[in-house]
């Protein structure tokens, strides 16, 4: 399968917050969209439409699971904000994307992260130190996507 994303990005940030499976903050909600077995919800303040941010997600999500395996996301909602990226509560460190218990965020620049947080519902809480993901999952991240986190996330 030819590369999802063209040039080379690289993250300089980190790509994930520590999924520690609490409920999401609240955010402020402009659009409502339906994707492929998902939910998107768009942050007020974006200047996105659900047809260019949900053709993203279900490209990025199809290439998932052709790799990977279909994954259920257990009611979450995709979140996407209006801001490039995401500063969490807790320690305030940028990055691209959280998985909660009842939503995946990303920033709005950060949609190809969504397949980093796609696998960690597939491998549940213990994944949040990425440990074993340098052997299988990020490269495939590079080769596929044309996303290389390994700067962003410890996975050793």
């Amino acid at each position: 399968m030819k590369k999802l994303v063209a040039g080379t990005l690289v993250a300089l940030l980190t790509t994930c917050g520590s999924p520690g499976w609490e409920d999401a903050p609240q955010i402020a909600v402009g659009l409502n969209c339906q994707g492929d077995r998902m939910t998107v919800q768009i942050q007020s303040g974006a200047r996105f439409t659900c047809s260019d941010i949900v053709h993203t997600l279900d490209t990025y999500r199809a290439a998932f699971e052709e790799r990977w395996g279909q994954i259920d996301l257990g009611g979450r909602v995709v979140r996407i904000y209006a801001t490039r990226y995401l500063t969490p509560a807790d320690g305030g460190v940028v990055v691209g994307g959280v998985t909660y218990r009842d939503a995946i965020d990303l920033g709005s620049s950060m949609l190809v992260g969504f397949p980093h947080e796609l696998h960690h519902i597939q491998l549940g809480p213990s994944s949040a130190d990425h440990h074993g993901w340098c052997q299988d999952f990020m490269p495939w991240e590079g080769s596929e996507l044309g996303f290389d986190d390994r700067l962003g996330c410890q996975c050793e």
